[in-house]
């Protein structure tokens, strides 16, 4: 099955756009450490995303997309609780959430590398 993040590439270089998606009530962010190994429940069949509760910052908060209209990002930061990366559990994952993890985890490494 495919994924159903829309990566809204027609949007994401509207920094009012997207600052206006991080304060939405359903949005979502997953957390990544150094790695870039993203941020699990417990055995790592679910990613643990929380709504993000700071205020907005492009240069560390990436936005991945929508999924089913609720926006996703993602930011490099200390992490709690278990970290995976993508080969470790993303055949326990459900599609969407392994589109998630690996748009996050490359975003991540691409930002480290500039």
């Amino acid at each position: 099955m495919a994924s159903d993040l829309d990566r809204v590439d027609k949007h994401r270089a509207s920094a009012e756009w997207v600052a206006g998606l991080w304060r939405a009530e359903d949005a979502k962010l997953l957390k990544l450490d150094a790695e870039s190994r993203f941020t699990t429940n417990a055995g790592g069949s679910k990613l643990r995303m929380t709504k993000p509760f700071v205020e907005y910052d492009s240069q560390r908060h990436r936005l991945l997309g929508l999924l089913n209209g609720s926006p996703i990002f993602a930011v490099e930061a200390l992490t709690e609780g278990e970290v995976h990366d993508f080969r470790e559990v993303g055949f326990q994952l459900t599609d969407n959430e392994r589109d998630i993890a690996a748009a996050a985890s490359a975003l991540n490494q691409w930002h480290r590398a500039e």
